[in-house]
């Protein structure tokens, strides 16, 4: 199923799932036209959930974006909109498994005139958008509207397991590239492609960033960390597929290179030495001259490796030549980077506290990073 087919069946499906709307207001329940047209709304996202685990409608002001692509406009879409607004629903999530009886009873609730809250189920998800009247936040509620708890632990369960995969995997290939050994980006790609439909469609990213436990795997829980983090953010800008796996697997390799910087800097405590200081800002260099020798790697990857620490104003390093601007993949990895690194509690510094760290990737824009991708990544770790 390319884009356009894809396309043209969700909005198929939006003017059936109006329609049955439309009957359930008109006719009694077990009416012809009512059975009938709650029956091909459900062969119709049914259709779309067999080649997708989820569809996603988001009203952003006047139009309706489904699985991270803006629909077309026309009637259906704007009526489906109206509908949502006046429901108070900013995020409606059907999820692959939905029984005809879970999408009778949200159009039947849809359909009601009276201000009667709407309330999801095991398949059907609800939410509100942080700033679009909703409260709270990802780090201190778990809730859709009207206090409809989430049950995230069925949402997550499988992105959880993919994270545990990856964690091992990622441990496994820097065991690798420290002993000179090749690396099997086929097999890093397929755990990380595990991602590619959870963080940005329904999860907040946050639900799924993992805590250090011990001093030796913070290297490995970072690097898993900030791929979340960036490919949560690049999945919001319409990257996909195979484009989106990769920007997963340089942000996962981006500081490959601090393997050839000595224990003794890497994990020091303290300020480092200037001489010390200089060694570190070795590692994006000499990351970039181990990943130039693995075979099969994505230039991307080269990149990033070495761009993750140049700033959006220029400055940063290494030292390259003046106007160059980093990708925008290395942009989103620095941000994801200084995220995670003050929000993680590590073996030898407690973790910053959630306004500390927002603080300063506030302060940052526009000097250290991408304003735009500053404004975009606050308002990912800010919803639901």
């Amino acid at each position: 199923m390319d884009r356009y087919d894809s396309e043209e069946k969700i909005l198929d499906f939006i003017i059936k799932l109006n329609a049955a709307i439309a009957n359930v207001r008109l006719f009694p329940p077990t009416h012809h036209s009512v059975v009938d047209s709650i029956e091909s709304a459900y062969a119709g996202l049914t259709g779309i959930l067999n080649r997708y685990p989820r569809l996603a409608l988001i009203a952003v002001g006047d139009d309706l974006v489904a699985n991270s692509s803006r629909l077309a406009a026309g009637p259906g879409v704007s009526r489906l909109v109206v509908l949502l607004r006046e429901k108070a629903i900013d995020n409606l999530t059907f999820l692959r498994g939905i029984k005809k009886e879970s999408l009778r009873e949200l159009i039947e609730a849809l359909a009601l005139h009276e201000a009667v809250p709407v309330r999801g189920n095991a398949w059907v998800k609800l939410s509100r958008i942080e700033g679009a009247g909703g409260q709270g936040s990802p780090a201190d509620s778990g809730h859709g509207i009207n206090g409809e708890a989430y049950d995230l632990d069925q949402d997550l369960e499988p992105l959880l397991a993919a994270r545990g995969c990856m964690r091992k995997e990622v441990k496994n290939v820097y065991e690798r590239v420290r002993h000179n050994q090749d690396i099997e980006i086929q097999a890093l790609e397929e755990i990380i492609s595990s991602f590619v439909y959870g963080p940005t469609w329904m999860v907040n990213p946050l639900y799924l960033l993992a805590d250090v436990k011990s001093y030796d795997e913070y290297t490995f829980v970072h690097m898993v960390n900030v791929c979340t983090l960036t490919m949560s953010q690049a999945e919001s800008l319409g990257f996909k597929g195979k484009p989106l796996r990769q920007i997963g697997l340089a942000a996962v390799l981006h500081d490959v290179g601090k393997l050839f910087v000595p224990d003794e800097i890497i994990n020091k405590p303290g300020k480092l030495s200037p001489e010390e200081w200089e060694i570190m800002a070795t590692h994006p260099l000499k990351g970039v001259g181990h990943l130039m020798k693995l075979s099969e790697m994505p230039k991307l990857a080269v990149v990033c490796a070495l761009e993750h620490h140049m700033r959006w104003d220029g400055q940063g390093y290494p030292v390259v030549e003046e106007g160059w601007k980093p990708h925008i993949v290395s942009q989103m990895i620095s941000v994801a980077d200084v995220f995670d690194a003050m929000r993680s509690k590590r073996p030898y510094s407690e973790a910053n506290p959630r306004q500390v760290v927002l603080k300063v990737l506030e302060e940052g824009r526009g000097t250290e990073f991408n304003p735009f991708l500053v404004d975009n990544f606050l308002k990912i770790i800010s919803r639901f």
